[in-house]
């Protein structure tokens, strides 16, 4: 009889290491995307409205009029962007080795999001917080991408 102890321990390591810095890089890149989808006037969440809805009449007339020059805002794409606030509230935290936490800091995202804003209360729907929910096929692609990119690199 032949035997051969083979030690596996580097290559276990090394899927230690992705595990580990993977969910860091898939929490960032989560965020990178939803706030490019949003500033893009884009809903993040698959299966609801791609584009989000417009603007009000009266806040499109406010536009018009140059209520809101000092922030630069246009009619379109309807981005969330007035103050950058709400995008700058936007929060990804890797929690153990296989899940990311991702949220807004701002109770108007949670508006935006559930209830609606404004008088006509349209929902743009920022995060998928309904059961069943989950992102577009771009941003899961575009984490996965990331990913990839990882793991070729710690495996080179």
């Amino acid at each position: 009889m032949s035997k051969v102890k083979v030690d596996f321990s580097d290559g276990f390591g090394k899927i230690d290491e992705i595990a580990t810095k993977g969910t860091k890089v898939a929490a960032d890149a989560l965020k990178e995307e939803v706030i490019k989808e949003i500033s893009e006037g884009r809903s993040p969440v698959a299966r609801v409205r791609r584009r989000f809805q417009r603007y009000s009449g009266s806040y499109r007339k406010a536009i018009d009029k140059g209520r809101y020059k000092n922030f630069n805002k246009r009619k379109r794409p309807v981005n969330l962007k007035l103050s950058g606030k709400l995008h700058d509230s936007i929060f990804s935290t890797p929690k153990g080795r296989n899940r990311v936490i991702i949220g807004f800091n701002n109770f108007l995202a949670d508006i935006h999001n559930r209830q609606g804003a404004g008088k006509s209360r349209t929902v743009r729907r920022m995060l998928p917080t309904k059961t069943g929910e989950t992102f577009t096929n771009n941003i899961l692609i575009a984490v996965g991408n990331k990913l990839k990119k990882l793991a070729n690199q710690i495996l080179r």
